[in-house]
């Protein structure tokens, strides 16, 4: 006995779980062909509250606007609010070099996530079934693919986006509509196999099913089992993705550990925009000497001495040379969000623990710094700084000392300088210079107390 679309429907937003309990309101993409016409039918049926969103990619000419035509009327018949959207489909593809296919993908997209914001509705159900997930497989194994690209396309994914259709087969959808007695759009374009989709649909799947005339059943076994081992994968990686979120940085060590580096590491960073020859270069860099920087359109890879660090692309941030303090003030917000802060008092006022090893705090007497020729500033570090570090003899260079101290690369780019004039008073948080130190404290005599936290 053949199961109905509308309980295939229902049983894939059961045990996929596409909503939340009691939530009934959803935004249908509606192009107007048979898939989309049968979602929006189907979960009316099954007695959910649907809108209907419907793009003209003015692609077709005049069966573009016929397609928009048929939807305003059956969304009119059927009492479904409708949103509109007109896009240049072909100058946004020209202006980003990019294919028509993707122009529409993104511009849709994108217009569903704003009126997912607008409407306040939670989800966007898109009518792709079982049989475009069949040759999303396909495509992605022509295109090479880890494991989630082989399972094809995701019943729910995190921005709202959700299949209700993807266990449901063209045929089941077509005799649904056939006898519910409903009409729809037929687009032409879909015969024409210069696009990727349609020659792997009209000429590649048919060829398939002469191999195997049960081909969509071997797929849908195939996906199940790989939904098995990529659930097992993500749980494997966990962790190393979460450390990677909060830290923008992962062990070398751990890394190295896990029984095949080169796929952590892929999965970890093409996220990210690093493509397969990137991360192999990383994979095989991991016992080379830190210092290694990789690209992608929006971050860096940091080869560092123990860690790889991701750092988003921005455009460099315009900062004064220096910032100055006034002793008046008690704090200076810097340009990263952290603040540099000071008190003044005589030692009964101040909280003084900590300033054997000066990293966070920094004490200077307040005439000494009331006497300067030059005001105190702070700034980031420029090639040629150099300090006294406190407790060592002689004098190095503000990147020597961090090279000494192992302190990572992008902790140095993101250092500051507490300076007078081109003199480096203080590493903030890392170091005092010895010639600006107190030999001893006068219990009636003024200091500022200057805190800092990494």
């Amino acid at each position: 006995m053949k199961i109905s679309l509308t309980n295939r429907v229902r049983t894939t937003i059961r045990e996929r779980k596409l909503f939340r309990e009691g939530d009934r309101l959803v935004l249908v993409a509606l192009s107007g062909g048979a898939d989309s016409v049968a979602l929006l039918c189907a979960l009316r049926e099954l007695g959910y509250e649907t809108v209907a969103a419907h793009c003209n990619f003015h692609l077709r000419g005049e069966e573009s606007d016929e397609d928009a035509a048929f939807v305003e009327g059956l969304c009119r018949d059927l009492d479904v609010p409708l949103h509109r959207i007109d896009f240049d489909t072909v100058r946004y593809a020209r202006e980003r070099s990019i294919s028509i296919e993707m122009a529409a993908r993104e511009l849709r997209y994108e217009w569903f996530g704003q009126l997912r914001k607008e409407l306040a509705i939670e989800y966007v159900a898109v009518a792709h079934h079982a049989d475009d997930n069949a040759e999303t497989m396909v495509l992605n194994l022509c295109r090479g693919t880890g494991i989630s690209g082989l399972c094809g396309m995701p019943y729910k994914r995190n921005d709202g986006i959700v299949r209700p259709l993807l266990d449901a087969t063209r045929d089941e959808i077509e005799a649904y509509l056939l006898d519910q007695k409903i009409t729809y759009r037929t687009d032409s374009s879909n015969e024409d196999t210069r696009f990727r989709r349609n020659l792997v649909r009209h000429r590649i799947m048919p060829l398939l099913k002469e191999l195997n005339p049960s081909l969509q059943e071997a797929l849908l076994r195939t996906r199940e089992n790989l939904e098995g081992v990529a659930a097992f994968y993500s749980k494997a990686t966990e962790d190393f993705h979460n450390t990677l979120r909060a830290t923008s940085s992962i062990s070398i060590r751990e890394v190295k550990e896990t029984p095949a580096p080169f796929t952590l590491l892929y999965d970890l960073l093409h996220p990210y925009g690093f493509n397969r020859d990137q991360i192999r270069e990383v994979a095989t860099s991991l016992d080379n000497p830190p210092g290694a920087s990789f690209f992608s359109s929006s971050h860096r890879l940091l080869r560092e001495r123990d860690r790889l660090t991701v750092l988003p692309l921005s455009p460099k941030m315009e900062v004064p040379e220096l910032f100055g303090l006034k002793i008046g003030d008690s704090f200076l917000d810097l340009p990263d969000g952290k603040q540099l802060s000071w008190q003044c008092g005589t030692p009964a006022d101040l909280d003084l623990e900590g300033l054997r090893l000066p990293n966070t705090k920094l004490l200077l007497p307040l005439a000494f710094v009331e006497s300067l020729q030059e005001e105190l500033g702070v700034r980031r570090p420029q090639q040629g700084d150099h300090i006294h570090p406190y407790g060592m003899k002689g004098c190095k260079t503000v990147s020597r000392f961090f090279i000494d101290r192992h302190v990572p690369r992008s902790r140095r780019e993101e250092a500051w300088l507490l300076c007078q004039g081109t003199e480096v008073v203080w590493i903030m948080g890392y170091a005092a210079d010895r010639r600006f130190a107190i030999d001893e404290l006068s219990d009636t005599e003024e200091y500022l107390l200057f805190s800092f936290e990494l």
